[in-house]
């Protein structure tokens, strides 16, 4: 026959399993607790990171730029001192094998900016021949919309030797975007 139990062993019984019950109802709650902030802290850095990235990203872009501005305005130069020296702007195209509008888009930018127009003015020199200009500490700094308002009829020639038109809304940028 098997054992009865008294009323009150069973009663101790249910309220230690309740008791149980509680603590692991208590230790979950807590523990999602925990884990809730834990998330939440997570995505707050998350937010952090993609406020910092987008900062980040917009100086690397401009310091890219710049960097860019800065090798177009050596590229012009270059083309301005051949052109300079009599040469067309179909002879300065073959002999780089680049096209005719990527010489003109050079040759624009040169009319354009203040350093590379004075920098190529008369007895222009090729690199490391006789006398040197010595040109403004700002001359690697300049921009294209410096001089927009300048005379930019010095070496703007289409094939055909007219005065080419000007567009005064490009940008040094734009002239001579990725991909001409």
């Amino acid at each position: 026959m098997a054992k009865i139990e008294s009323r009150s062993d069973v009663r101790r019984k249910v309220r230690e399993a309740q008791t149980r019950a509680q603590q692991e109802r208590l230790k979950r709650e807590s523990d999602n607790r925990e884990d809730m902030v834990a998330f939440l802290l997570a995505e707050q850095k998350l937010r952090a990171v993609d406020g910092w990235e987008v900062e980040h990203l917009a100086q690397v872009r401009g310091e890219a730029e710049q960097r860019r501005h800065e090798q177009r305005v050596e590229g012009a130069k270059a083309l301005a001192r051949l052109k300079a020296r009599g040469e067309t702007i179909k002879d300065i195209a073959a002999l780089g094998d680049v096209p005719e509008k990527l010489v003109r888009s050079y040759l624009k930018l040169a009319a354009q900016t203040p350093s590379v127009r004075d920098a190529t003015g008369s007895g222009s020199q090729a690199l490391g021949s006789g006398e040197t200009q010595v040109g403004s500490p700002d001359d690697s700094q300049a921009l294209g919309d410096r001089g927009r308002n300048a005379d930019s009829s010095a070496g703007q020639n289409d094939s055909n030797g007219a005065p080419a038109p000007r567009d005064e809304s490009a940008s040094a940028g734009a002239m001579l975007g990725s991909g001409q």
